[in-house]
């Protein structure tokens, strides 16, 4: 099953995207987040539509202890508003550290600082990826 990832952050969505067999994500853009929500949600679906995704996880920024706070209850109501426009279904996983193991594979990597900035948030949405698929 072909899978989009999304990492929503505040100004910028990071998007990836597995293998058919599911075996690996792979990171695919960075869009900036629009003005509205209706736009980040067609942005999304163009993204799930050229990948023929089969359903779109996005991560939930649970705590350490996986409470909730503002930004997991503005994730979920996001998630929801997307699952309305789209009859794909919405998975939500747990993104605990995902930016930061991110970032730190990105430097181990040696890739330079602003490199890193453009596509951090892509390689957060492999992270959120590789998360689900090691749950299943």
């Amino acid at each position: 099953m072909r899978l989009l990832g999304v990492d929503l952050g505040t100004k910028r969505i990071g998007i990836a995207v597995t293998d058919e067999l599911g075996f690996g994500a792979y990171p695919r853009t960075t869009l900036a987040r629009a003005r509205s929500r209706a736009e980040d949600i067609a942005a999304i679906l163009a993204w799930a539509e050229r990948e023929a995704a089969e359903a779109i996880v996005i991560g939930l920024p649970l705590s350490f202890q996986g409470t909730k706070n503002d930004w997991t209850l503005h994730c979920e109501r996001f998630a929801a508003a997307l699952g309305e426009s789209t009859a794909l279904p919405i998975i939500l996983q747990d993104e605990f550290l995902s930016s930061q193991e991110a970032q730190a594979d990105l430097i181990a990597a040696g890739v330079s600082r602003k490199r890193r900035d453009a596509v951090i948030d892509q390689a957060a949405a492999v992270r959120i990826l590789e998360s689900y698929l090691k749950s299943q």
